[in-house]
């Protein structure tokens, strides 16, 4: 099963909440329930009462933390558990990734214009093999596209007709 390998192609809406989820899971596991408080406050809800929640959760789940303690990525597995830094190892590579693409993917690093860590080579704190993500130009006849075909009226993914390009 290790040497199973799996390609997934994303728009970049779709890698940019992948790379969010998998920060959230990274940091829940590591303890830092606060960011439940980033991912689904509108600012209606009561903060002091969300922290007294979040801080007994916090002694119920992580008892070995401190109040504001938490695990950090690339300490090992947490209670035989390290999906929390797996997550983070791609979570690395996903917003590496998007950084160097969003800045139109130079052939160096211009430190005045590509400041912070998603510039940064990605590293493994998980101890596996790092994934791999690349940017790839896509063709129309590639596209799924959502609605009904004019000739058949079927749906796109079931309509039997031959289209050049969608």
């Amino acid at each position: 099963m290790k040497d199973t390998m799996y390609t997934l192609t994303l728009n970049e809406k779709q890698a940019d909440v992948l790379n969010h989820a998998l920060e959230l899971f990274s940091r829940l596991k590591a303890g830092q329930l606060q960011e439940l408080w980033h991912l689904c406050a509108t600012g209606k809800q009561d903060r002091q009462e969300f922290e007294d929640i979040a801080s007994k959760l916090k002694t119920c789940l992580f008892p070995e933390l401190t109040a504001s303690g938490s695990h950090g990525v690339g300490q090992g597995t947490f209670h035989g558990d390290d999906r929390g830094d797996v997550a983070w190892d791609l979570h690395e590579v996903v917003r590496h990734r998007l950084a160097w693409s969003r800045a139109g993917n130079p052939s160096h690093r211009d430190y005045k214009k590509m400041l912070g860590h998603n510039y940064d080579k990605p590293t493994s704190w998980s101890g596996e093999p790092l994934a791999e993500m690349v940017e790839v130009k896509r063709k129309l006849s590639d596209t799924v596209v959502v609605g009904k075909c004019p000739e058949c009226k079927m749906s796109w993914h079931l309509c039997l007709c031959k289209h050049e390009e969608l």
